[in-house]
Formats: structure tokens, C-alpha cells, sequence
């Protein structure tokens, strides 16, 4: 049996990787083959490191060159070292990251220091491969995704964006150019194939419409009532994704910069202006802190979800509209609240609240764009520490506002002589109620 290739992978192929493959080949050449190689490249290789692995080890690292990794042979393993940088996803069966620090232009001390955790993770690997403890990633013969009916599979359709519909659109795109077998079927564009998998009939006839989205591989239903996350799909496809997130390095999957996934969540953008106006000055906010987030080593990806049902607020742990969020965290620090004459009408209820804000001093329906920007930026720098969250529950506020938008959307002015059953009123001529139709 022929050993495994690794490959150790940092930024200039110049310090730690170079050491990684030095006590590779020291201490570990009987069980794999060790190589190393870079994003881009140095004329020499870290002096520094010369001199402290041949210190410690008396190993002559002088011959090793810095080189690329396109000039590195097929891998089977690959392992990064802790770069901030753009990390190419490199074919490989397992893959991981040691978190290392560069020891470049520090002292001794510091080299030593990386010298000897490489040396310790070197041991350990050699034992985890000895003992068959590094397990392959089976990549799936087949993956299938039964949906909900729906207008449209990507997620922009009309105002609103399904970032969900999004991730899962450019995923399964991902996945097939990886050479995955991935399909979709939902009920408006495909129904013949619920009819054909028995799997399927069987299952949404004895539990419902409400198990969807169904999620099969190799035949097997392996998640029910929501989509697959990415490392789902990357435990069963035996590949690793980029599409909306980081590699093992930290760094983002298309420029060198680390991702800051932006959040914009509301109940309503046809006719409330007060998300109207926190959509448009958010968009200028990022528009007008790209250039210290990029100084910062960020850049801010916006996503838009469209809060529509109790379940999507439950599942976004949604508190009140509009809500901006970055890395999961509410930019803003506490909830207040006033009477929201837009979401009020679209509810039927003058009882409905939607956010306000507080910023220097004056209080406004929709937050300035400065607020924005300075609370963005004091999350990056550390400057606001995030609250921990208490265990969610859905507000009062906003069963109210879904339980009046369901009453008026349940019914037309069609059936306004006759009783809908949700008890809004309607077709109720004997009665006070003012009805939804």
C-alpha cells in the first residue's frame, strides 16, 4: 500500500510549512510523503527557520526551495497552517488547519515555540494515519433535495430574497462542478418526481406537506423540514465547498479577505418605510466603510431575509423589524419599539410595533446611516462586546402581526359571504367583526 502524499500549505512556502515538511520527512517518512508549497513564493526560504531547525533537530533545511502549489503532485492530505490569506481548495481526501502563528520577524523564542508544536502535531498525525484514525470522506452517489412548491429555485424573485433559496442555488451549482450527482424537485416544476420515489409519497402522505424540504442520499431520507448546512453536504459529497463560507484558513474563499456575512432582516419592503429606509441606508453604509473594512482585512457580504412567516422568525431568532445583524450578532444594542402605521394596515392590527432607534441623543423611526456604519465598525475593532443571548422566544408583538397578515391573506373579496374558518369574520353578516376580506 502506497503511502499518503501530504501537503503543507501556507502563504509563501517560506516558514511554517517549510518547517512542517522538514519534520515530515524527519520524523515520519515511513508512513507518508511529505511536501509543502505556497499561494505565492520567496526567493529564499526563512533564514530564521534554517538556523532553529537545525539547532533543535539537525536537520539541513538549505536545500528546500519555495514553490507553488500548482507544482505539487496530486494530495491526499492537506493541511494548512494557520494563513490569513486566500487558500485554495486543493483536491485532497482529508483536510484540516493547525492554527499557527507566523513566526516571522519575532524572535527566537517564537521560533522555537513553532518549531515545537509543528513537531508535536507531526507526532500526532503520524499516529492518527497509523492507526487508520484519518477517515476518507465517502463522496455520495446521490444527493436529492424534494421542495415545497415554489416560483422560482434561486431565491430572487420579485422584491423579496430568500437568502436560503440563495445558499442552496449556488451550493447544488457547486456541487455539481465538483462532479456531485445533486438534484432539486419541488412541487410546481417537478411533481411527477414526488409521484415516482416511493420513499417520498409514502413519507408527505403519513406526515405532510410540513416534513419539506426532504433531503435524500443514496436513497435515504437524511434531513427533513429544512435544507442540508454546508457541512452537511461537504460530509456527504466527500468534497469542500467556498460557496458562503471561509476556508480552513480564516481567510474568504475569493479575495484574501475574511468574510463579514451581513444580515439584513425585516417584515416588509412594499410598503413600510421604515424598512425601506434602513434597507437603502444600510446598502450606504457598507457602500461608505468598504475601504476600512478592507484595511481591516474585511469584506462585507449583505444578505437580505425576508421574515414572512412565525417559523422563519423562529428559525432567525428574529426579535423585531427592521434587525441588522453581523456574524449573527444584533449591531445595536437594545430593542425599543413604537406603533408602525405601515405593518399596522398590512395586519390589520394599530396594536403592532416595529424598531426604533436612538442615536446621539434623538430618537428616529429608521437608523441614520452613520449609526449603522460607527456600530458596524465598533463590532469589527472589538470596541462592542455581544450579549449573550438569552433562550429565544417569538414576542407577543410579532404573533400578533402574523396571526392579523395570516387572517387577511387567507381570503378574497370573492368569498366575503362566506366563512373562511380562521376566524377573521368574513361572511359573517350578523357580526360586529370587521372581517379580513
Amino acid at each position: 500500500m502506497s503511502k499518503p502524499k501530504i501537503g503543507f500549505i501556507c502563504v509563501h512556502n517560506s516558514c511554517r510549512s517549510q518547517i512542517a515538511e522538514a519534520l515530515g520527512k524527519h520524523f515520519a517518512a515511513d508512513i507518508f510523503d511529505a511536501f509543502s508549497g505556497g499561494t505565492e513564493t520567496k526567493p529564499q526560504i526563512n533564514q530564521d527557520a534554517v538556523g532553529i531547525v537545525r539547532e533543535l533537530y539537525g536537520i539541513d533545511m538549505s536545500g528546500q526551495k519555495s514553490k507553488l502549489i500548482s507544482e505539487l503532485p496530486p494530495l491526499d492530505i492537506v493541511i494548512t497552517m494557520g494563513c490569513n490569506v486566500n487558500c485554495p481548495l486543493l483536491p485532497c481526501k482529508h483536510r484540516e488547519d493547525w492554527g499557527l502563528d507566523d513566526p516571522s520577524g519575532k524572535g527566537k523564542d517564537e521560533f522555537i515555540k513553532t518549531a515545537r508544536l509543528i513537531e508535536s502535531k507531526i507526532q500526532d498525525l503520524k499516529q492518527r494515519i497509523q492507526k487508520n484514525l484519518i477517515i476518507e470522506e465517502r463522496k455520495a452517489m446521490k444527493i436529492e433535495i424534494y421542495e415545497k412548491a415554489l416560483c422560482c429555485e434561486t431565491g430572487v424573485c420579485g422584491t423579496n430574497i430568500d437568502s436560503e433559496l440563495l445558499r442552496i442555488t449556488s451550493l447544488v451549482a457547486e456541487l455539481k462542478a465538483k462532479g456531485v450527482d445533486v438534484e432539486r424537485a419541488n412541487l410546481s416544476t417537478k411533481p411527477e418526481r414526488f409521484i415516482q420515489n416511493a420513499l417520498i409519497s409514502q413519507t408527505i402522505r403519513e406526515r405532510g406537506m410540513e416534513v419539506l424540504p426532504l433531503t435524500l442520499v443514496d436513497g435515504k431520507i437524511v434531513k427533513e423540514k429544512a435544507y442540508p448546512t454546508n457541512a452537511e453536504f461537504e460530509a456527504w459529497a466527500g468534497v469542500k465547498l467556498s460557496a458562503g463560507k471561509q476556508c480552513g484558513c480564516g481567510c474568504s474563499s475569493g479575495n484574501g479577505k475574511k468574510n463579514l456575512n451581513v444580515e439584513y432582516l425585516y417584515l416588509d419592503l412594499s410598503c413600510c418605510d421604515r424598512c425601506q429606509g434602513a434597507d437603502k441606508n444600510l446598502e450606504e453604509a457598507l457602500r461608505q466603510i468598504a475601504p476600512e473594512l478592507s484595511k481591516r482585512g474585511y469584506e462585507a457580504t449583505l444578505k437580505k431575509i425576508y421574515i414572512d412567516t412565525e417559523q422563519k422568525a423562529i428559525e432567525n431568532k428574529f426579535l423585531s423589524s427592521p434587525t441588522i445583524k453581523v456574524n449573527g450578532v444584533d449591531i445595536f444594542d437594545d430593542i425599543q419599539e413604537n406603533y408602525c402605521s405601515a405593518c399596522g394596515t398590512l395586519c390589520g392590527d394599530e396594536s403592532v410595533e416595529c424598531r426604533t432607534f436612538t442615536y446621539k441623543g434623538k430618537g428616529y423611526d429608521t437608523p441614520p446611516t452613520a449609526m449603522i456604519a460607527e456600530a458596524i465598525l465598533r463590532l469589527v475593532d472589538g470596541k462592542t462586546q455581544p450579549q449573550k443571548a438569552a433562550q429565544y422566544k417569538l414576542p407577543d408583538n410579532l404573533k400578533k402581526y402574523f396571526t392579523g397578515k395570516k387572517k387577511i391573506d387567507c381570503c378574497t373579496p370573492a368569498q366575503s359571504n362566506q366563512d373562511c374558518g380562521c376566524g377573521c369574520g368574513c361572511g359573517d353578516t350578523k357580526s360586529n367583526k370587521k372581517g379580513c376580506c
